[in-house]
């Protein structure tokens, strides 16, 4: 990532306030373009850019390098910075951290738009526990706003998806597959108040760790497209 860095300043010191498309940095260096991304979002923290594009997987997305690129000495100086702003909670050396992100890569994709704002912040911020408690937190808000109950838990699951009074449902109850489907979704939804939400919310031990707190974002994801998804009964 050194030549990324490297280029920013060039371009800075060479012109300023010129913009730098990602796509010369990827020809120029041969580096993969989700690299780029990544590094580019990576460093998006610090007053390193005057401008950017906001979708940077666009074909002519680019980045504007600021004056305050200057101020660091080389690409270890800029991680640290980043690492001091993003993990107040947990040391990471740099080492970890380029261990782990080919792992995850970006998985903001695969969230559901409720869980991509706060929860996703706190995951990036490094606070784990609290990422997966408020990714939960949004699944159950969402199941009362569309049912319109203001039951928790247990009791909420099973009167927004009763069988017999169903306030939403998965799809067609009147039929046996459509129940199974139905009382499946409920037990997951169980599980994942009584499994996940209730012990993260009544302790602060935790093992969690990026790569099973990025499973249990994506999981919730999931749960809340199935609650999107599922048609509102209308009474009566």
């Amino acid at each position: 990532m050194k030549p990324i860095f490297n280029m920013l300043v060039h371009t800075y010191r060479d012109e300023p306030d010129s913009i730098l498309y990602l796509r010369d940095i990827e020809q120029e260096l041969h580096y993969p373009r989700v690299l780029i991304n990544r590094f580019a979002e990576f460093l998006y923290d610090l007053p390193f850019f005057g401008g950017r594009s906001t979708d940077l997987s666009l074909e002519d997305a680019y980045v504007m390098p600021s004056e305050s690129i200057l101020k660091y000495r080389t690409l270890v100086d800029a991680i640290e910075k980043v690492k001091s702003r993003r993990e107040p909670l947990k040391k990471q050396s740099v080492e970890d951290y380029y261990r782990i992100q080919p792992i995850l890569g970006d998985f903001s994709f695969l969230l559901h738009a409720r869980i991509a704002q706060i929860p996703l912040k706190l995951y990036h911020d490094g606070y784990l526990r609290e990422a997966v408690l408020n990714s939960m937190i949004a699944l159950f808000d969402f199941i009362r706003e569309r049912s319109g109950l203001q039951e928790d838990g247990s009791t909420l699951i099973n009167e927004a998806f009763s069988i017999d009074k169903p306030c939403l449902v998965f799809s067609d109850i009147n039929t046996e597959s459509g129940k199974s489907d139905q009382k499946g979704f409920m037990q997951i939804l169980r599980g994942a108040y009584q499994g996940i939400r209730n012990p993260q919310a009544h302790t602060l031990d935790h093992d969690m760790t990026e790569v099973t707190a990025a499973q249990y974002l994506v999981f919730a994801s999931m749960l809340m497209r199935k609650i999107e998804e599922a048609q509102l009964v209308s009474e009566g």
